[in-house]
């Protein structure tokens, strides 16, 4: 084990309170703490970091893109309509999958079979299918362009 180095840092009553308090929550020891609220403060920055970038533009973008792809469908099957303007969004939203797939390397089938399953059924649940398998498209997005990227 490498020997241990001391060293004293000066705070304030107020500072000192604040490191314990870290400490206490977090059941360390206040040098531990100290190193701990350093890690986090610096990652914390690389995630700041990663929102002003253009990785989350682009997540965004193709997360609303889908939303709003799913929402006409959605709107399409709401209103009862049939024929060449479902199969029209149906092929809209298709374009956006392979959009993200190719793209982002995010797969989509299982949104995409649950879309067309919830268009033939209209049922609630396969309703409900839809919004979890879009919003899990969407954090596969995000997770793949900000943590991954």
């Amino acid at each position: 084990m490498a020997r241990q180095k001391r060293i004293h840092i000066a705070l304030t009553a107020s500072d000192h309170k604040i490191v314990e308090k870290f400490a206490r929550e977090r059941k360390l020891a206040k040098t531990r703490a100290i190193i701990e609220a350093i890690n986090e403060a610096q990652e914390y920055a690389e995630i700041k970091a990663k929102l002003n970038s253009s990785a989350f533009d682009k997540a965004f973008w193709y997360s609303m893109k889908l939303a709003f792809s799913v929402q006409a469908l959605k709107d399409i099957v709401a209103d009862g309509i049939n024929g060449e303007l479902l199969a029209a969004q149906m092929q809209r939203l298709r374009e956006v999958c392979k959009q993200i797939a190719d793209r982002i390397g995010v797969d989509c089938e299982s949104l995409l079979s649950i879309a067309k399953q919830y268009a033939d059924t209209r049922s609630k649940d396969d309703l409900i299918l839809l919004n979890e398998a879009t919003k899990e498209v969407a954090k596969e997005v995000f997770k793949k362009l900000i943590l991954e990227g």
